[in-house]
């Protein structure tokens, strides 16, 4: 009697039926292994370069206050106001108050900051 082929003996036949044809390079309609022959490889797209312009660097002649904002002051023990630029690339204004002119000096020092990046304002 003839032996009859076992189901793993099949599958395993198919899987090597297909491997050999799959991997031959003369059959235009296989896939491959993946390698990419040479006439098939393509050159990178060059990626388009943009660049920002530079906005100036906000200032304090960019920063206005205006003469009622200066003369604002809601806190009577606090008579000593600064108005100078702060955050992120100098987005933000920052009000500060004071109970004493050292005080305010001690923080303008603190800070660093220069005559011309500031506003100084007075209740007394």
């Amino acid at each position: 009697m003839p032996k009859k082929a076992t189901p793993a003996s099949k599958t395993s036949a198919n899987k090597r039926a297909t491997k050999s044809t799959a991997t031959t390079p003369s059959d235009p309609k296989s896939k491959g292994t993946g390698r990419a022959t040479p006439a098939a490889k393509k050159a990178p797209a060059k990626k388009k370069r943009t660049t920002k312009k530079k906005q100036p660097k906000p200032t304090l002649k960019n920063l206005k206050v205006s003469a009622a904002e200066g003369k604002r002051f809601p806190w009577p023990s606090f008579p000593y106001k600064v108005v100078h630029r702060d955050g992120k690339d100098l987005q933000d204004i920052k009000t500060c108050y004071f109970e004493c002119e050292e005080h305010m000096k001690k923080y303008l020092t603190r800070y660093g900051f220069k005559k011309n990046e500031y506003h100084m304002f007075t209740n007394v």
